[in-house]
């Protein structure tokens, strides 16, 4: 599967999302529902996201 920025991750299907929350390094309860293993990854990939813009910016300084 791609990196998680190149899909849509509300249109993963259980098993799919599961897989991607592994390959991010992502651990959840396996008991987790589709919408909280949605939300942890969107969190994880914004946290991420912001880390990378926070390095741009302090290269540049």
């Amino acid at each position: 599967m791609s990196h998680s920025s190149n899909i849509n991750i509300k249109w993963l299907k259980g098993k799919q999302l599961q897989e991607e929350l592994e390959n991010q390094k992502i651990i959840v309860d396996k008991r987790e529902n589709h919408a909280g293993m949605i939300r942890t990854l969107e969190y994880e990939i914004a946290k991420e996201t912001q880390s990378k813009k926070i390095g741009r910016f302090t290269n540049v300084i």
